[in-house]
């Protein structure tokens, strides 16, 4: 629920599950013999994350390289 200073509270509706978006998807290429490819997201992701983990924590002190 959001709530704006000075207005009613307003309720956002549900969209659709993303799994499930993800598995539709998927069988609907496969019935239509079309190439399905997440590669490009997969690996954004992943970078993402991993220099989210990077910019986050210090040098591990066992390598040697602590500041």
């Amino acid at each position: 629920m959001i709530q704006l200073k000075g207005s009613q509270p307003k309720r956002l509706k549900p969209g659709r599950d993303g799994h499930q978006t993800e598995w539709d998807d998927l069988l609907a290429a496969v019935v239509a013999n079309r190439p399905y490819n997440e590669l490009d997201w997969a690996a954004d992701s992943t970078l993402t994350a991993i220099l989210g983990r990077m910019a986050t924590y210090p040098p591990s002190s066992s390598r040697g390289t602590r500041p």
